[in-house]
């Protein structure tokens, strides 16, 4: 297994560098050091839980801590300029679909290259 120091992302072996931040991978990683969680300040209000867990991954790989809490994606004061740029832009993005990689319209339900459901579209 190879592993991003960045992101810890976890690469099987033929891959060279993290498809999402690309770092060079290594073989293995330190321990997480336990991190000390600063003043938290909401950045975006959530439609449902799938949104959340899109918008947190979108983050976490940029190195921004984001934590979930009453419908609303929460990250540390430091971050809260930054954080909302990255959740702009990420938002505003055409969506991807998860079985065959293809870029798809936004109204689009199902995929109009391999017919798979497609997630419901995240929203501003």
């Amino acid at each position: 297994m190879l592993f991003c120091p960045r992101c810890r992302a976890e690469y099987r072996a033929g891959f060279r560098r993290c498809s999402d931040c690309g770092e060079v991978l290594v073989p293995s990683l330190p321990p997480e050091e336990p991190r000390k969680i600063n003043e938290l300040v909401p950045i975006c209000e959530l439609e449902n839980l799938y949104e959340g867990d899109q918008i947190t991954r979108q983050l976490e790989k940029h190195g921004i801590l984001s934590i979930i809490e009453k419908g609303m994606v929460l990250v540390e004061a430091k971050d809260e300029e930054r954080a909302a740029e990255i959740v702009k832009v990420f938002i505003a993005a055409p969506p991807i679909c998860g079985a065959c990689g293809s870029e798809q319209d936004f109204e689009a339900k199902f995929c109009d290259q391999c017919g798979a459901k497609l997630p419901p579209p995240l929203k501003e």
